[in-house]
Order: C-alpha cells, then sequence, then structure tokens
C-alpha cells in the first residue's frame, strides 16, 4: 500500500481520538437532557392550560359544531361529532397530566453544563462549542 492511499484504521483512530478530545458524547448527553427538560416543561405547560382553560374549549367546540350543524344542515353530523369527541378527551387527557404544584426551589438541577434559555432550551457558550 502506498502513502497516499489512506488507512482505514488509522482513520476511524483518528475520527475516535477527535470524538474523545471534543467531548462529544458529553455535549450530546447534555443536549438530550436539555431537550427532555424542554419538552417535559412544555408538556406540563400545555396540560396546565387545558386544565385551566377546559371549559372554554367546550364552549368553543359546542359553538363551533352548532354553527358548523346550521350552516350544511346536519349533513356532517357525524363527522363534527367525531371531531368534538376527539378534540374534548385530547384536552382532558392533556388536564390529567397537569403537574403538581411545585416551588421553584424544587425545581430538579439539569445534570448539563449549558445553561438553559427562559424556555428551557440548552444555550452553549462560546468556550464550549470548541
Amino acid at each position: 500500500m502506498s502513502d497516499s492511499t489512506p488507512n482505514p484504521s488509522n482513520i476511524a483512530d483518528k475520527l475516535k481520538q477527535t470524538i474523545d478530545e471534543l467531548e462529544i458524547d458529553r455535549h450530546v448527553n447534555d443536549l438530550v437532557i436539555q431537550v427532555e427538560n424542554a419538552l417535559t416543561t412544555a408538556r406540563d405547560k400545555v396540560a396546565a392550560l387545558a386544565a385551566e382553560h377546559g371549559d372554554d374549549v367546550e364552549r368553543f367546540l359546542d359553538k363551533v359544531s352548532t354553527t358548523i350543524d346550521d350552516r350544511t344542515e346536519g349533513r356532517f353530523a357525524p363527522q363534527v361529532d367525531k371531531v368534538r369527541t376527539t378534540v374534548s378527551s385530547g384536552v382532558s387527557r392533556l388536564a390529567e397530566h397537569r403537574p403538581a404544584e411545585t416551588t421553584p426551589d424544587a425545581a430538579p438541577a439539569s445534570a448539563s453544563t449549558w445553561p438553559v434559555d427562559e424556555i428551557g432550551l440548552p444555550q452553549p457558550s462560546d468556550d464550549q462549542e470548541e
């Protein structure tokens, strides 16, 4: 084999060494933790909104269902009822997942080394991106 042909195991070793030097595994794990936290926060906020405004949603669904039935002379009543039931059920299920009230001190600390923005997304600093 000539010197100009790259050795596959040498390339793999260099790639692994670079990955280790850049701590990519740690950064990926940090990102996963931050995404999980952001999704949990979003789910909790949506669940709280569903619990708080469930009655408003029901009134809106009643009004929309009636309006559609009136304008279509009931031709789409089964489809409207199915959509209404699905939306109502979804809002109820979300409301059931409403988080327990906690104090800010009770919030779990993240294992990530990256700071987060106001909605929980990771914000790597310049020295951590290198």
